[in-house]
């Protein structure tokens, strides 16, 4: 044994065990060896001290390393956890027993599957199994309902041991805000589909490059092209599609590419959005137009282009129809003031007729004369009646007639608005039934439907008017009947509708089957309309019949009229002609007439002779004051003064000046003597309930 040598455990026990062994043999022992296994014994427990000390160090340093790891473990923000093979719960951190609301205690008493929602189990078996068999696995989402509230975790696990046992180790990371917001957006895009979807206006959508990624339902409407035939194209290509096929060529769509591209950047280099009207051609060929809007929609990552279209067809066709309607306004003013002239030429004509006929001395030729011009005075007047109901602006004026009587009247007219191709043909019911109606609108429905099956017949074909009349419902029916080429269910849906016409732009107003329709109703009437494509149509027209004094005991005859005490009467008229024929025929008859030529001429002349007037006789427009004004001062004056205006105006000036009111006594320009005479009688004839009174 050599002095200062460290020995090994194993040797100093050995060199120990020997000098023991000496000992009990009796031999003795060396000094030099004892003292040396003293010295190398003091080695190795000084060795030893060292050793325990050093492993007394790195004890206390694993202890704190220790403490360390558990504290990033139990504090981590992440839940961490570890699973036994029948999935129970083996650890898991505080962030783990909080989102499942568990403490130390009670954590590995409970299956992690207890908070699993139906839906998971199978995911997170699966994933367990694939763990334990130590296969690469991916990370799963799971959903743990803790506290009847939904909590979305991502998973991640490897194989681990503890105590010699195999543990899924896992790394759960909550992820519920980030599905919930998920879920949000998912819902504001479905929102945002659901509102695109169902917009009245037509909206596009299209990336930076020009192709179109929405084409909502309504503009599958406006266009006829579903979105599957559109969705992926360019912008230039589907407008080029829409263009009219007059406007499509291989030029005009390079042209299009260009000028889109170049819109398009201006936009997103923040050029204003601009309003654009274009006409297109739907899928199905028909002509529209179209009214749309482009605006860039700056997102977070990227520029698109919106559009929101809108069918315009129908606000321009109403705009045209406006024009057209101003134009027949215009039309109207001017027929208005057309006949006004004209019926004060022909009440000037009408009175030297009737002033003419009661000289004795009149020859035989000379009555034939008269009588040829009194004759085409009476066609010129029906000539003038005919003008204002083109223009609607006739006084309606209700009367007893028979439907028969005054059609036949207007058959030269119908004869002349049919053409000579259209084969006519009139049907009359014996013993109509009388109507209480104004001739006029009679003649301006007719007149309406004729012109109609004419344009339908396109001017060749047959038409069949008839009357009849309908005993159980005490109806008097009008019917119109023509071969021309019908209408479907759509457009017979329509045709009542203001400014609503079949007919080209300039051939048609549309108001002629409305103004018809409201004529029918004003006389309490029913129309029915049939039409089918290429069989014709048949319109049925019901007015009810007068419940009162048969049409003959209403109509005027030749006779004498009825002997009437002599009167009072004051004419006023502007127009000294026929204030002349007036007062003649007035004072033919015994009445007493003073004659004005303004309304302040006959103020001034009744307050100057102070003379109680029985009847005023004026006429509506005056220089100055106006019949109305006149009226109204003398009747101020003169009680029981009865009126009688007269006018060659047509009904919406009368209106204008509030002539055409309930009770008032008119008589329209010209009128002839006997007409005059009866208007005269029946406004100076009180009514029943005063002739009863007293």
């Amino acid at each position: 044994m050599t002095k200062g040598t460290v020995l090994t455990p194993e040797q100093l026990k050995q060199a120990i065990a020997q000098v023991l062994a000496q000992r009990e043999s009796g031999l003795p022992a060396v000094g030099d060896d004892v003292e040396e296994l003293f010295e190398k014994f003091n080695i190795y427990h000084q060795e030893l001290e060292y050793q325990n000390e050093e492993l007394r160090r790195i004890t206390e340093e694993l202890e704190i390393t220790k403490s360390h790891w558990n504290d990033l473990y139990e504090n981590a923000p992440i839940a961490y956890a570890s699973f036994d093979s029948e999935s129970r719960i083996v650890l898991g951190n505080f962030a783990f027993r909080k989102a499942l609301g568990l403490d130390r205690v009670t954590l590995s008493q409970t299956p992690f599957t207890n908070f699993l929602s139906p839906s998971s189990q199978d995911v997170f078996y699966f994933h367990a199994r694939s763990v334990l068999k130590g296969n690469p696995t991916e990370a799963c989402q799971l959903q743990l309902v803790v506290n009847r509230k939904i909590l979305h975790f991502k998973i991640e696990s490897n194989l681990g041991k503890a105590a010699n046992t195999a543990v899924i180790r896992s790394t759960l990371t909550d992820i519920t805000r980030e599905v919930e917001t998920e879920k949000l957006l998912q819902a504001s895009e479905e929102r945002f589909k659901g509102v695109v979807e169902a917009a009245a206006d037509g909206i596009l959508i299209a990336d930076q490059s020009g192709r179109i990624l929405v084409w909502n339902a309504s503009m599958e409407t406006i266009t006829g092209y579903p979105r599957t035939t559109v969705v992926g194209q360019f912008l230039w290509d589907a407008q080029f599609m829409l263009a009219p096929a007059s406007m499509r060529t291989v030029k005009s769509q390079k042209a299009l590419e260009t000028f889109n591209r170049g819109f398009l950047l201006a936009l997103k280099n923040g050029a204003p959005t601009q309003t654009h009207e274009q006409p297109i051609e739907k899928s199905d060929g028909s002509n529209a137009f179209i009214e749309f809007t482009v605006y860039p929609l700056n997102l977070k990552d990227e520029i698109l282009f919106g559009s929101i279209f809108r069918d315009v067809t129908k606000t321009r066709q109403l705009e045209d129809q406006l024009v057209q309607a101003r134009k027949v306004e215009a039309i109207g003013l001017l027929a208005g003031g057309i006949a006004h002239d004209f019926n004060n030429l022909l009440g000037v004509i009408f009175g030297r007729l009737e002033m003419a006929k009661t000289r004795q001395e009149l020859s035989a030729a000379l009555q034939h004369d008269l009588l040829q011009i009194e004759g085409a005075a009476r066609r010129s007047a029906h000539i003038t009646r005919q003008l204002l109901t083109y223009a609607r602006k006739q006084v309606v004026v209700p009367q007893v007639v028979n439907l028969n009587a005054v059609l036949t009247d207007l058959l030269p007219t119908i004869r002349l608005l049919l053409g000579s191709r259209v084969h006519f043909d009139f049907l009359q019911a014996p013993d109509l039934f009388p109507l209480l109606m104004d001739p006029s609108q009679v003649a301006q429905v007719v007149s309406n439907l004729c012109t109609n099956a004419r344009d339908a017949m396109n001017g060749t074909g047959r038409l069949l008017i008839s009357t009849a009349n309908l005993t159980e419902k005490k109806q008097v029916v009008l019917t119109v009947k023509d071969n021309g080429s019908g209408m479907d269910e759509a457009t017979l849906g329509k045709i009542f509708e203001p400014f609503f016409t079949t007919k080209t732009m300039g051939h048609g107003t549309g108001l002629g089957l409305a103004t018809v329709q409201g004529i029918v109703y004003q006389n309490k009437g029913t129309i029915q309309v049939e039409s089918h494509v290429g069989k014709g149509t048949t319109v049925t027209i019901a007015f009810p019949a007068f419940d009162g004094p048969s049409f003959q005991d209403q109509k005027v005859t030749d006779a004498e009229p009825c002997p009437m005490a002599p009167k009072k009467i004051l004419v006023v008229e502007d127009e000294p002609e026929i204030l002349e024929f007036l007062g003649f025929a007035l004072t033919s008859l015994g009445h007493q007439v003073n004659e004005a030529g303004s309304a302040e001429a006959a103020l001034a002349q009744q307050q100057q002779t102070q003379t109680e007037y029985d009847l005023l006789v004026t006429d509506v427009m005056l220089p100055g004051k106006n019949g109305r004004v006149l009226a109204e001062e003398l009747t101020h004056r003169l009680p029981h003064l009865k009126v009688l205006y007269i006018s060659g105006y047509s009904g919406d000036v009368l209106a204008d000046q509030g002539v055409l009111t309930s009770g008032v006594n008119f008589l329209q320009k010209p009128f002839t003597l006997d007409e005059l005479i009866s208007k005269v009688g029946a406004s100076l004839t009180p009514p029943p309930s005063s002739q009863s009174s007293g």
